[in-house]
């Protein structure tokens, strides 16, 4: 439950830094939330990654994780020449689309990506190489990883690694579990408050040190909600299972909420309007979910329920 509860909170706040409004008011605040967030999430899904499967389990499971990357991917990188998207195309023809597919994903689908190639590298060495130790299987992935992230594009050097801390985490540490610090939020508060003030442009991409800051920023939250009321743990355990849907659709409420709700903006209250769009896009994705396994239209992506 406690790493559901952790989703929860790190979906919400990826919607929180994709919200325009938000950012241009509180570019600080977006620095804090980027220095852990991305390789927090990195972190989790290599430490839940199931690499004890047959070929034809992880062809299943791959093949749905390469279905819903090569939808969405392509449906923003389309969108992104006909909107203003920060990291949108100025070109449009097959060989733009292709690099973008392929080599280097834009908009936030690139998460999607990372899982693909991690995970296969991971799978592969561990298929592959059954004869060796978990530690050098681990230490083949890693450095194939970052063969390909210093020869191509395909990768960046740090996303690989904050992956695999998580994998290495969870094949190495005795317990397997977190059990949350309150010395880890006073570490988080003094690091955060160092790159805000001493070099606020650090966390504008993935770094060693947003790496640890990520695992403080974890005990912290487990340190927190183990003192929140069982209702509370509840529903962000049911939205922390759930966080694909809300990964794969909060774009469009985050890219319609500045016309929907513009009112706030004008009047200068981005906080409400930041909690509201908040809440319309978690609540909107988790319907949109439901309704695809109602109606089976979940079954196109080759996933047999979006919703757990």
């Amino acid at each position: 439950m406690e790493i559901n509860v952790i989703r929860c909170i790190l979906i919400l706040l990826v919607i929180l830094i994709h919200l325009t409004p938000f950012k241009e008011c509180y570019p600080d605040v977006q620095n804090a939330v980027l220095a852990f967030v991305v390789p927090l999430f990195l972190f989790i899904t290599g430490y839940l990654f199931n690499v004890n499967k047959t070929w034809k389990q992880y062809a299943v499971y791959l093949r749905s994780l390469l279905m819903m990357y090569v939808v969405f991917e392509t449906a923003y990188i389309i969108l992104s020449y006909f909107f203003p998207v920060k990291d949108g195309i100025n070109e449009f023809n097959f060989s733009v689309i292709l690099d973008k597919l392929v080599l280097s994903p834009i908009g936030p689908y690139w998460y999607l990506h990372t899982m693909i190639v991690c995970g296969s590298i991971y799978y592969a060495a561990h298929r592959t190489c059954r004869y060796l130790n978990v530690g050098c299987t681990v230490s083949l992935s890693i450095l194939v990883s970052v063969l390909i992230s210093y020869c191509s594009p395909l990768l960046g050097i740090m996303s690989p690694l904050a992956y695999f801390a998580g994998v290495i985490f969870r094949k190495f540490s005795n317990s397997r579990t977190f059990n949350g610090s309150f010395v880890a939020i006073l570490i988080a508060i003094v690091t955060l408050f160092y790159g805000i003030v001493c070099n606020p442009g650090y966390a504008m991409q993935l770094s060693y040190f947003s790496i640890i800051l990520g695992v403080c920023v974890m005990e912290s939250l487990i340190w927190c909600t183990k003192r929140l009321p069982a209702k509370v743990c509840k529903a962000l355990n049911y939205i922390g299972a759930n966080t694909l849907p809300i990964y794969l659709f909060h774009p469009m409420f985050t890219l319609s909420s500045k016309l929907l709700l513009g009112r706030l903006i004008t009047s200068g209250n981005i906080v409400c309007f930041s909690i509201l769009t908040i809440t319309v896009a978690t609540a909107g994705s988790l319907l949109i979910g439901f309704a695809l396994d109602v109606t089976e239209v979940s079954l196109l992506l080759f996933k047999k329920k979006m919703m757990r």
